[in-house]
């Protein structure tokens, strides 16, 4: 099982990863609602992280969100990186629950991931 910094260092924007990582949830943004094309939609922003790092996530399937819980783990299949080094996934994508990940300490990364995943807040 690859990293995450390993798994996605040299992809290029909008290439799709087909292979698995294994991730911890550290924080978990508040759900943003957009229109696009006259259509209301939603996307999660969510902070995951492995040994080798912490990375913004943009979920953009809503029946994904309920698989996403702080201190938990997920298996991440098929996903793409946009331009701004956040793994955005989709319909195409497959996560599932992991469980326990009590072995990674994310605790010295909570108040960056909390900046990751809210941007505009500064505490």
């Amino acid at each position: 099982m690859a990293s995450i910094i390993s798994s996605i260092k040299d992809l290029k924007p909008d290439m799709p990863y087909q292979g698995s990582v294994l991730v911890k949830i550290v924080a978990i943004g508040e759900k943003v609602e957009y229109t696009k094309n006259g259509e209301q939609k939603v996307f999660l922003p969510v902070a995951i992280a492995d040994a080798t790092g912490m990375i913004k996530a943009i979920c953009y399937k809503s029946e994904i969100f309920k698989k996403f819980e702080v201190n938990k783990g997920v298996m991440i299949k098929r996903f793409i990186m946009n331009d701004k080094n956040c793994i955005v996934l989709t319909q195409r994508n497959k996560v599932t629950p992991a469980g326990n990940m009590e072995e990674l300490d994310t605790e010295p990364l909570k108040a960056a991931a909390g900046v990751l995943v809210n941007p505009w807040c500064t505490t």
